[in-house]
């Protein structure tokens, strides 16, 4: 028996991870942004965090958070 849950076992760690929904491309790189990646805003185009360094950000464009 041990035998064959190695087998699923393996099987299971071929498997590719599911991608999220695409919900956005980034203004500067055009990179897909997936559901629940942090993203900015800034003057209504969205960057992915790898285009925009979060110190950078806060420093530069920080607003008081809207209410949801």
């Amino acid at each position: 028996m041990i035998g064959d849950f190695d087998w699923v076992q393996e099987q299971y760690d071929r498997q590719e991870p599911p991608e999220g929904k695409i919900v956005a491309t980034c203004a500067y790189c055009g990179c897909e942004i997936y559901e629940g990646e942090k993203i900015y805003r800034i003057d209504n185009d969205i960057y992915c965090s790898d285009c925009v360094e979060e110190d950078f950000a806060e420093e530069t464009f920080y607003d008081e958070p809207e209410d949801y």
